[in-house]
């Protein structure tokens, strides 16, 4: 799965959760899943925590 947005900190991610969620949960259920950014602004950590917030329905604090 690719999320094509800027490589800018305020790029708008949440619309992006859903899709990301059941992507990172296929991959685990098929054994192995990676998240990655391209450039390294964090977006990777905000979807994984989003994932782990959602999931665990652990806190932002937790998650992090």
């Amino acid at each position: 799965m690719q999320i094509k947005v800027l490589d800018d900190e305020n790029q708008e991610l949440e619309s992006s959760f859903l899709s990301s969620i059941n992507f990172i949960e296929e991959g685990r259920a098929a054994g192995k899943v990676l998240v990655h950014c391209k450039a390294g602004v964090s977006r990777s950590a905000t979807i994984v925590l989003a994932y782990l917030i959602w999931k665990k329905r652990w806190t932002l604090s937790t998650a992090y």
